[in-house]
């Protein structure tokens, strides 16, 4: 993945032009973030938001664990044994999507020839593959 810098108008139909072409890119969908500066009457409305927002009262420890496990009922989390096998899938998603990225890493390490680099990720992948096996049997009941 790579970022850029840009400058730019959107068209009154939300359409995004940029003032000018992106060297060395292709055709192709992008995700993007787009800044502007804000009008006076936008910050006082964000303000305001925050305002209103800070007169709703606070929910206790308690409410929002009964908000919780009401949730987790209704979603067919209804037992002990299914939140602990929730909380592992979640974990094995967030430890797959770091692999991926930094095998991202390290295929784009390769193939621009920084070898360093790619011993250097390499090993860190082990390493961070060691670490979250133990930490896993650790969690496991």
């Amino acid at each position: 993945m790579k970022a850029v810098k840009a400058t730019g108008k959107i068209n009154m139909v939300g359409q995004l032009s940029l003032d000018y072409p992106i060297k060395g890119t292709l055709p192709s969908s992008v995700r993007v973030i787009i800044v502007w500066e804000e009008t006076e009457t936008e910050v006082n409305d964000f303000w305001q938001q925050i305002s209103e927002y800070q007169q709703h009262p606070l929910r206790s420890a308690e409410q929002l664990q009964q908000e919780l496990k009401q949730s987790l009922t209704e979603a067919g989390y209804d037992s002990r044994e299914k939140i602990v096998d929730l909380v592992q899938d979640i974990k094995r998603e967030i430890s797959q999507e770091r692999q991926q990225k930094h095998n991202e890493i390290l295929r784009c390490a390769q193939n621009d020839n920084h070898k360093e680099t790619a011993l250097k990720l390499s090993i860190y992948n082990s390493i961070a593959s060691v670490i979250l096996s133990i930490a896993s049997s650790k969690e496991s009941p």
